[in-house]
């Protein structure tokens, strides 16, 4: 009787460490940092948010709460003094709506359209995306090279159309393996890139 017991035991142990190993993995696995990359909205001839880019912007909280997730970090690519700030204007209306501040730091000064020349900026949102879901309104010719220098790799990169402001870029992050899945902020998912 007592061999039974003691087989039990073992076998009761041995099963009980092996589903705290199964979920130990599952849990390493199933952990994303997650980054989500938009263009600023439509704009005028001068540059600035046309009434079309703005009515888009003060739809992002609706579109990420019914689509996606709700981001708590924020990033606005900023251009060049003098010039419109079209990213910021974009972003200004789901940041008040979640009363969270928008990072303006980075853009035209550490953002430069070369692979491997957006890294500080790739850096600074990757460290916030560790604190939690990050939207980035970027300028859609600097996107591909941003996208990069978080750890998508080229190939995977599909190209930014001109006169695309729908798509949204979602970069899943864990560890040093970066994804990249393309969907549309009034559409279904396109394709994922892997």
């Amino acid at each position: 009787m007592l061999s039974v017991l003691l087989v039990s035991s073992v076998a009761s142990v041995a099963a009980s460490n092996s589903s705290v190993a199964s979920v130990a993995e599952s849990n390493s696995f199933d952990h994303f940092h997650h980054i989500y990359l938009i263009r600023h909205g439509e704009k005028k001839s001068n540059g600035c948010e046309s009434a079309t880019g703005m009515e888009r912007a003060h739809n992002l909280y609706d579109v990420f709460k019914e689509r996606f997730q709700i981001p708590s970090q924020l990033f606005a690519f900023k251009y060049h003094a003098g010039e419109c700030q079209r990213c910021k204007e974009t972003v200004e209306p789901i940041a008040k709506k979640l009363d969270v501040k928008v990072d303006f730091h980075h853009g035209d000064n550490d953002c430069h359209m070369k692979f491997g020349e957006c890294q500080k900026f790739a850096d600074s949102v990757k460290r916030h995306a560790s604190q939690g879901v990050v939207l980035v309104v970027a300028e859609h010719r600097h996107m591909e090279y941003l996208v990069y220098d978080l750890g998508v790799p080229q190939h995977s990169i599909p190209h930014w159309h001109n006169s695309d402001y729908d798509s949204v870029f979602v970069v899943k992050i864990s560890g040093d393996h970066a994804t990249l899945e393309h969907k549309y902020q009034t559409q279904g998912s396109l394709e994922v890139v892997v």
